[in-house]
Parts: structure tokens; C-alpha cells; sequence
């Protein structure tokens, strides 16, 4: 694309200040304009793609602290009610579903909005959703899974939650598992055979906890490759963009950089806002970018509040 292709006859472009007080206009080409808005809008994208994942994650967060919440009222009710198994049920198939819909959201969104910004020799965000999905079969079940909501019915088939002794420690243990029931699944004509058969040749019945975290971590896997791979597009439009803003400093009497913006003066003199250019985008992305870890191994990891004997601390003795 030229550097005028897409420009009016007529047009100019400024960098301004849209406020009501007067303000100095600095004077840019058409090519400099769309780079500017092009890096905000990148910017906004890779905010939005961070965001995404945030969500993904607090989702995943409850999910996971309703299974503790339930192992915790068995202890301190001590009752066996059924519509209390009903509550807890339901609470399960809550957060389940919120978090399947919030992963479709973030692989969905994702394709469309931040394929376009990766060099594909570097990393290819439809091309790691693959390499994930053919690795893994808890990431195949889990897509499934999603439509199965979606479309069909709750996927908490069985919630079963024990308790045991703990040998030579005189604690109780009470855990809480979530298991599928493949034949019920099987009645959906959408679900993969190949997926179901996979799981029937499992030595034990499927648990969704254990699949949904090595889902998660897939997921996470794949953030991390696409996190890293669009740095040097982020240094760039960072650059960009404190350019502009640089420049228009040296030009302009004001203290305040807030209201900056590409403005478009058509040929009949109408005078448009294109795009605000601000560093606080910036600022959040690297703030989001350091909030959102990727729990890589979260596989291989479980959180519980169990009970491990400490060494006592040798005496600080003095002489």
C-alpha cells in the first residue's frame, strides 16, 4: 500500500490537541498518520488479547475454589441433605461453564484479532491451537466439552465427594472429584467418536479437573509462544507512538499531553478525530503482561490446605 492510497484529494492531517482551548497543530503526512493509527489500534488488540486470558484465568480460579468450598462444608456441616448435592452441583456446572465459554471466547476472539499481527516464520496463534489440540486429549475433550454445553446439557455428570483417613496422621482427608459419563455424552451425535473412544481406553473414569488443568496450561502454552512472539511489533508501535507524542511536545505550549490525537481536516474544512494517542495503553499492556502469568505446568500442580509438619528452627544461641 502507498503512502497515499486510502487519502482523499484534500485532506490534511494533524496531530492536535482535541480540547475546547486553543491548541498548536503539528502538521503530519498521510503515511505517518495511519502508521500512528495503526499502532494504537495494535496496541488495543494485544490489550484486549491479554485481557482475554485474564479472564480465562479468574475463571479457572473459581472453578477450581468451589471444588475447596465444597470439600470445606462437608467438614463443618456434617450433613448429608440432598439439596445441598444439588447446590453444590449446580455451583460446579457454573463455574465449569463459565470457564468453557471464556476459553472458546479467548481461542475465538484470538484467531480473528491477533493472527493478523504475528509473522507466521516467528509463531502462528491458529497454528499452536493445533499443535496443542493434536497433542493433548484433554484439549480435544475440552472442545467438545464447550459445544456440549453450549448446546445440549450440563457436563457435571457426577460430583462425588470423600472422605478418608490419613495413615499414622489422625487427619481426615476430604477431596471432591467431577467425572463424565461417556455413554451420556455418546447420545450427542456432535461429540468425536475418536475422542469418547480415547477416553474409554482410560484406566479410570475421566475426571474434569485433571483435564480442564492440563487444558488450561495448553492454553497457557500457547499465550506464552504468542506473548513472545509479538514483542518486536510491540517495540515498534511503541516507538511509533512516543514519537508522535514527542514531537507534537516540542510544538505545543500545553503541560498536559492528554486529549492528543490524529485529526483529519477534510477539503471542505470539516475536522474529524481519528484516533487518541496516549501512553497509557502502553502502561496497562505492561502491567496485564506482568498480572498475567502463564501456569505452564499447572498439570502437574494442585492446591490444598493439607497439613505438612514443619522442622522446628535451630535456637539463635549467642555466645
Amino acid at each position: 500500500m502507498s503512502a497515499s492510497e486510502g487519502q482523499e484529494q484534500g485532506e490534511q492531517w494533524f496531530l492536535d490537541l482535541w480540547i475546547i482551548a486553543r491548541s498548536q497543530a503539528l502538521e503530519i503526512d498521510f503515511g505517518r498518520a495511519k502508521l500512528i493509527q495503526d499502532a494504537m489500534n495494535s496496541i488495543h488488540d494485544v490489550i484486549s488479547f491479554e485481557d482475554k486470558f485474564a479472564m480465562l484465568i479468574e475463571n479457572y480460579v473459581e472453578y477450581e475454589l468451589s471444588l475447596l468450598k465444597i470439600c470445606l462444608l462437608s467438614e463443618v456441616r456434617q450433613r448429608d441433605v440432598y439439596d445441598d448435592f444439588l447446590g453444590q452441583r449446580r455451583e460446579i456446572n457454573r463455574t465449569l461453564s463459565n470457564l468453557l465459554g471464556s476459553c472458546r471466547q479467548y481461542l475465538d476472539q484470538n484467531s480473528k484479532h491477533i493472527e493478523p499481527h504475528l509473522n507466521k516464520a516467528d509463531a502462528s496463534f491458529i497454528t499452536l491451537k493445533r499443535q496443542q489440540y493434536d497433542a493433548h486429549l484433554s484439549y480435544r475433550l475440552m472442545e467438545g466439552l464447550r459445544n456440549y454445553v453450549q448446546h445440549r446439557d450440563l457436563a457435571a455428570h457426577r460430583l462425588s465427594i470423600g472422605t478418608r483417613w490419613v495413615e499414622d496422621s489422625g487427619l481426615r482427608k476430604s477431596t471432591v472429584s467431577v467425572t463424565l459419563n461417556l455413554e451420556t455424552l455418546r447420545s450427542d451425535r456432535a461429540m468425536k467418536t475418536a475422542v469418547l473412544d480415547e477416553l474409554e481406553g482410560l484406566q479410570f473414569a475421566p475426571d474434569v479437573t485433571l483435564m480442564m488443568r492440563e487444558y488450561v496450561a495448553s492454553l497457557s502454552i500457547i499465550h506464552s509462544e504468542v506473548r513472545k512472539a509479538l514483542i518486536p511489533q510491540l517495540e515498534t508501535w511503541t516507538l511509533i507512538v512516543q514519537a508522535a507524542i514527542s514531537d507534537y511536545r516540542k510544538i505545543s505550549d500545553s503541560k498536559s499531553m492528554l486529549g492528543l490525537s490524529v485529526v483529519k481536516k477534510k477539503a471542505d474544512g470539516i475536522i474529524e478525530k481519528v484516533i487518541d494517542v496516549f501512553h497509557d495503553p502502553i502502561d496497562r499492556l505492561q502491567r496485564l503482561q506482568l498480572f498475567n502469568y502463564c501456569p505452564t505446568r499447572l498439570a502437574s500442580a494442585y492446591v490444598s490446605s493439607e497439613y505438612v509438619p514443619q522442622k522446628k528452627p535451630k535456637p539463635n544461641i549467642r555466645v
